[in-house]
């Protein structure tokens, strides 16, 4: 008897995000899914230069070619990390737990 659940996986190639944190600590953020053009970068640098943006927190970085390109502010230091990287980083942290391989921990 087999138990589990069945699922479709969609793949699909990302541009980059935009993550804006305001000087109260609420967050947004945007997931490109299409590439970087003036205008969409010119929308988003009003945004991250108003005055309720912490810009510290903010960034927006672009993705084309495999290559990451940061346009405003400095993406975490472990943004650059693989998905196996950052697996291998938290389970050295906390622990080989048997649900670390499907539920990340996010810090």
């Amino acid at each position: 008897m087999s138990v589990g659940t069945e699922y479709e996986e969609e793949v699909r190639r990302g541009h980059g995000i935009f993550y804006l944190v305001n000087k109260g600590g609420q967050r947004k953020t945007v997931l490109l899914n299409c590439e970087l053009d003036t205008k969409l970068l010119e929308e988003y640098r009003m945004e991250f230069f108003g005055q309720d943006t912490n810009q510290e927190e903010s960034y927006l970085v672009s993705v084309k070619d495999n290559v990451f390109i940061t346009h405003l502010g400095n993406a975490p230091e472990k943004f650059n990390l693989s998905f196996n990287e950052h697996k291998e980083q938290m389970r050295t942290k906390y622990g080989d737990d048997e649900f670390i391989d499907v539920i990340v921990p996010i810090d």
